[in-house]
């Protein structure tokens, strides 16, 4: 809370003079696994002017120490600014070595079920909340497109110190958590020690990169629950504008990856086709990294996909290792971790299985 107040004092929003005045809410947002994440609106009786029009939400997010093992500080919270210049994110209203705020974006976050076109709608329970997905899923791929397209500005330590963020969080995370002492009894059971962790990772690298895929400015951790749809009545029952949200782990990297983590499923029955391909297809035509023209073939759109399955085991497989490294970071909830790691971990393992087929695959459609 002491480092909350600090950063709205920072952002010039606290104290005289300022749009909260002296008095503010504090609300948690979800159950952020690394950081801490705020709701804050200010108090009616401590707006400047009492205006209640001139009352604006922010986020507020408190980078935790695991944070800062994970991503440098130089380079932390960087790309959200970047995001909100390009107005792809939330309009970042400060950062500092402590965290970032933002503006508040009142909308709906996405869940696996809406991408897949299976999430029910509460007031209908025959409908689905963005009907089948497609509509959805193509404002998504737009909207990934916009932020793949964009230049990294020399200036930004990230453009001059990372090469791939994927694999230097990795490598920081597997750092940190050292050897087997940390790693839960259950996990090592498994047979997942410290070892085989630094093999499977390296044997991931050496099998991707030998591809030379597609490296753009990735946003790292592109799962639904990262994307708003902003709520817009006048829309009815459209989809309203996308705005995506926290690039902590976003820098230079492979789109593939991005594209997977959005329709990552640990049952692959559920992921819808027709949506993956409408996905792509919007994502081919608004980005500039393609240069594809108005018009999207089926056989470009096949490409995209067998690039974009080569990264289900690694999906499943670095989320495991963050969980290793949040036990490390947060022992008071062992057993949390301890589950949600070897999820992870088994669906690596039967994902795994694949990833010769899905290489062969790939092959196959760029012959």
């Amino acid at each position: 809370q002491q480092l909350l107040r600090s950063l709205l004092v920072d952002a010039h929003l606290l104290g005289d003079d300022c749009m909260f005045g002296d008095g503010y809410e504090s609300q948690t947002l979800g159950l952020g696994f690394c950081n801490w994440v705020y709701k804050v609106t200010p108090t009616s009786s401590s707006l400047v002017g009492g205006d209640d029009s001139l009352c604006n939400a922010v986020v507020v997010k408190v980078f935790s120490d695991l944070a800062k093992v994970r991503v440098p500080d130089n380079i932390l919270g960087s790309i959200d600014v970047l995001a909100s210049d390009c107005r792809i994110g939330p309009t970042v209203i400060h950062r500092g070595s402590d965290g970032i705020v933002m503006e508040y974006i009142d909308g709906t976050v996405l869940s696996e079920e809406d991408v897949h076109g299976v999430a029910k709608n509460d007031n209908n329970p025959d409908d689905t909340k963005f009907g089948y997905g497609q509509i959805l899923c193509e404002k998504i791929g737009a909207k990934l497109a916009q932020l793949h397209s964009t230049s990294t500005p020399a200036v930004l330590p990230i453009a001059n110190e990372v090469d791939n963020m994927l694999w230097m969080t990795l490598d920081a995370m597997l750092g940190f958590v050292g050897d087997d002492g940390p790693i839960p009894e259950a996990v090592l059971e498994a047979g997942w020690t410290h070892d085989r962790l630094c093999q499977e990772v390296q044997t991931m690298r050496e099998k991707l990169d030998a591809l030379e895929l597609p490296q753009v400015l990735c946003h790292g951790d592109f799962k639904p629950s990262n994307i708003v749809v902003m709520n817009d009545s006048s829309r009815g029952s459209g989809v309203g504008e996308i705005v995506l949200i926290d690039y902590e782990l976003s820098g230079p990297g492979y789109r593939g990856f991005d594209f997977y983590k959005l329709f990552r499923s640990a049952d692959p029955s559920r992921q819808n086709d027709d949506n993956m391909a409408a996905f792509i297809r919007s994502y081919l035509k608004s980005s500039e990294i393609d240069n594809t023209s108005s018009s999207v073939d089926s056989a470009r759109v096949q490409q995209v996909l067998a690039e974009m399955k080569l990264f289900e085991p690694l999906t499943w497989l670095e989320a495991g290792i963050f969980f290793l490294f949040a036990a490390k970071g947060d022992p008071t909830q062992i057993q949390r971790w301890e589950n949600l790691a070897l999820d992870r971990f088994t669906n690596f393992d039967a994902s795994k299985c694949r990833f010769e087929e899905n290489l062969e695959q790939y092959a196959k459609v760029f012959r």
